[in-house]
C-alpha cells in the first residue's frame, strides 16, 4: 500500500512538472506580445498627440471666485416639467 501512494505521488508530480513546462513558452509569448504592443503605442504619433492633450488639460486651473459671488447665487432654475404622454407603437416602423 505504501509503495501504491509512492508511485502515485511520484505519477503525479512528474505529470505536474510535464503541464509546468509546457506552459513556460505559452507564458514567455504572450510576454513578448505585450512588450511588442507597447513599444508600437509609444511610437505612434496619434498617441503622442492624445498625451499632448491630455497633458495641457492637466495644467488647466479653474477660477472659483464666479461660483462664490452673490450674483451667482440669485440665480435660479427655471426648468420645466414634461407631461406624461401616452406611449406609441412599438416599433413605429412597422407595417400596420
Amino acid at each position: 500500500m505504501i509503495m501504491k501512494k509512492s508511485k502515485r505521488t511520484k505519477i503525479l508530480s512528474i505529470l505536474l512538472i510535464v503541464v509546468a513546462l509546457s506552459g513556460l513558452p505559452m507564458i514567455s509569448k504572450n510576454l513578448k506580445t505585450d512588450e511588442a504592443v507597447d513599444s508600437q503605442f509609444v511610437e505612434s504619433p496619434e498617441l503622442q498627440e492624445i498625451t499632448d492633450v491630455l497633458l495641457e488639460m492637466q495644467s488647466v486651473s479653474l477660477d472659483t471666485t464666479l461660483l462664490q459671488s452673490p450674483e451667482f447665487s440669485y440665480l435660479s432654475d427655471s426648468t420645466l416639467s414634461l407631461p406624461a404622454l401616452p406611449i406609441g407603437r412599438e416599433n413605429p416602423f412597422s407595417a400596420f
